[in-house]
């Protein structure tokens, strides 16, 4: 089991650490990749993000459903699960992004797409 929490959006080199980690899995590999939900890209349209994210912090990737799906199944994984987790609010009162992440578990493709 390799557990990927809330690491990829930190990286300039996703691609580059998937890779990595798909050369050191065997076929009965379990991977699991948690993300933050970026809502930003589900409430405002390209070109209008930067302006209305309340919140810059030290995430320099951003996923939806789609690009994290894409990122994986390129990188030569086969997704076996994929869900949203919800997150309580903490001690936070703002309406940001990280409420929600996406939980994507992963197995060792045979060959890369």
């Amino acid at each position: 089991l390799i557990l990927l929490r809330n690491v990829i959006e930190h990286t300039s080199s996703p691609d580059e650490i998937l890779e990595n980690i798909y050369k050191a899995c065997s076929k009965d590999t379990i991977v699991y990749i948690e993300v933050p939900k970026e809502k930003l890209l589900d409430k405002f349209p390209t070109g209008t993000r930067a302006v209305n994210k309340k919140i810059w912090h030290e995430h320099i990737n951003i996923y939806n459903e789609e690009s994290i799906k894409k990122l994986v199944q390129r990188m030569g994984f086969k997704i076996l699960n994929f869900g949203v987790l919800k997150i309580g609010r903490g001690n936070s009162s703002l309406d940001d992004n990280d409420r929600e992440h996406f939980m994507v578990s992963l197995k060792k493709q045979s060959e890369k797409i």
